[in-house]
């Protein structure tokens, strides 16, 4: 994996993020969706390489729980151990946090698997919380305790 870098996200990425998301999503968010996440104090974070968008995710710290709202790997950029560094790279934003949380697709096998190898255990289900195709989908639910130090460790 060549070297990254992680960048706040700020509202003049906010094009870039959501063409990115529409790459990588059949129901992705829209821009008013990412606005008003970062208009609401939620933290929105690019992992770049080489100057190059690859990844981004935003985070929510609820007292002491890091909440994971939306997470994305470009797909041309997908299963080369960037969604793990990038996932490593949120919690580290949430030094004070206990509990990581985070929903998922049930049909996001890769996602699942993804989140499962970081530690993440699904708690629950969330029925119909998805738009899809022929109806709504299932949400899983997971959550991870953290450690002092999972959560400060530094990442580039």
């Amino acid at each position: 994996m060549k070297t990254t870098t992680l960048q706040k996200m700020t509202f003049d990425d906010l094009p870039q993020v959501l063409a990115s998301a529409q790459r990588a999503f059949h129901y992705p968010w829209t821009f008013e969706m990412f606005r008003d996440a970062l208009m609401a104090g939620d933290e929105g974070w690019l992992l770049l390489k080489e100057e190059q968008l690859i990844g981004w995710g935003l985070i929510k710290n609820v007292l002491d729980e890091l909440h994971i709202l939306n997470f994305c790997i470009e797909p041309a950029h997908q299963r080369q151990g960037y969604g793990r560094h990038l996932l490593a790279a949120l919690i580290a934003r949430a030094p004070e946090a206990k509990t990581a949380l985070l929903d998922v697709r049930a049909s996001n096998f890769s996602a699942i698997a993804l989140y499962e190898a970081a530690g993440f255990r699904p708690m629950g289900c969330r029925p119909g919380y998805y738009p899809a195709a022929r109806g709504r989908e299932d949400a899983i639910l997971f959550s991870m305790p953290l450690t002092p130090a999972a959560a400060g460790r530094q990442y580039a």
